[in-house]
């Protein structure tokens, strides 16, 4: 049995002003348990929004994997199925019209009801945990979504620099500078007016050691996590 601690990085919120501990998890030889993060956060009290990362480890030295599932559900109903609840759908009936010509009294129109609409999602992405940190990652490829709809989330103990360059035509772009403030988390917008291009790889240095991934929030259609490449010197 693996006797686990999983701890949370919050942005913008104090872990100490909600009382906020680690969370002790046990899970058994071959088996998996799965955290409601959002349920286990409310049950403190936490206001919305705010963005958390996760520190995941062994209190008993036995081997575990993390994996986290990210899930955007779909609102607007009108863009799937047939249309949503006040969607109506037309189908013939039998008539003596000759072939090709149908009069309005032969279509009738019927309304779909609410419940034969499907359920779905904008978007579910899933990134493991990265049981290293360094102070060089790489993103090989990422599509950057504009309107800043690609971010570039790095975490670490906090009060560092952290500096993104992307690379257009092999060669390193201006950089991107950002603070880790005491929470632990820092956001960097990565927009793609700024480079020209609609995808690039990025290369990701800290002054002390990080772990980084990319989100890819593309609004209305989906959600994308990229996770970064450790440079292991």
């Amino acid at each position: 049995v693996a006797e686990v601690d999983v701890e949370f990085d919050l942005e913008p919120v104090d872990r100490a002003a909600y009382g906020l501990v680690p969370i002790e998890v046990s899970v058994p030889p071959g088996r998996s348990v799965v955290l409601d993060l959002r349920g286990i956060l409310t049950s403190f009290g936490l206001p919305l929004p705010y963005d958390v990362g996760l520190r995941v480890q062994s209190a008993n030295d036995v081997p575990v994997v993390a994996e986290r599932w990210q899930v955007t559900p779909a609102i607007d109903t009108t863009l799937i199925g047939a249309g949503g609840a006040d969607a109506r759908i037309v189908r013939g009936r039998q008539s003596d019209a000759e072939p090709g010509e149908v009069s309005e009294e032969d279509i009738e129109v019927a309304p779909v009801p609410a419940a034969a609409q499907p359920t779905a999602t904008i978007g579910v992405a899933s990134s493991r945990g990265v049981e290293v940190s360094s102070t060089r990652w790489i993103v090989p490829w990422v599509e950057l979504g504009g309107e800043d709809g690609t971010v570039l989330v790095v975490s670490g103990p906090g009060w560092m620099q952290v500096e993104t360059r992307l690379v257009v035509a092999g060669e390193l772009q201006p950089p991107f500078r950002a603070s880790i403030p005491a929470s632990g988390i820092a956001h960097i917008v990565l927009p793609a007016e700024a480079s020209g291009v609609a995808a690039a790889p990025i290369v990701i240095t800290a002054d002390q050691p990080v772990v980084a991934e990319v989100q890819v929030v593309i609004a209305g259609l989906r959600l994308t996590v990229v996770p970064a490449v450790p440079v292991i010197e």
